[in-house]
């Protein structure tokens, strides 16, 4: 397993040869290094992850978290398996989300639903236990 994948995928989006970046996602633009490379594409379902559909994933997301809601910021934006490569989880643009490095540091091999559970949990013991 690729730890978490915390990828710094920002010089990617600065390398590309499609649309230039706008707006937000300027601040995003200086850093994709070796961990991402465009040429690793993965083929699943006549789909290519790109660096285009990488984009389009964080502006999905409104470069928020989809756990936290925090702003995903170039230093802190790290890339997720929803079901992780662990437990036959694929490397496809459908079973990535971008998360805070924090975050996918606890989430570890935990599914989306495993994560939200334990998340409950704590939450309720917390509030139960003021």
């Amino acid at each position: 397993m690729v730890k978490g994948m915390e990828v710094n995928l920002f010089s990617a989006i600065k390398n590309t040869d499609d649309q230039k970046p706008e707006g937000q996602m300027d601040k995003f633009s200086g850093k994709l290094q070796d961990e991402w490379k465009p040429e690793d594409e993965t083929k699943t379902r006549n789909k290519k992850i790109t660096v285009s559909l990488l984009r389009m994933k964080l502006e999905e997301q409104e470069f928020r978290c989809v756990y936290s809601g925090r702003e995903l910021t170039p230093d802190a934006c790290s890339l997720d398996h929803i079901t992780p490569l662990s437990k036959g989880g694929l490397h496809v643009i459908d079973n990535i989300q971008f998360v805070c490095p924090m975050i996918n540091r606890m989430k570890n091999t935990m599914s989306s639903e495993e994560f939200i559970a334990i998340c409950r949990m704590v939450a309720r013991y917390s509030i139960e236990n003021q």
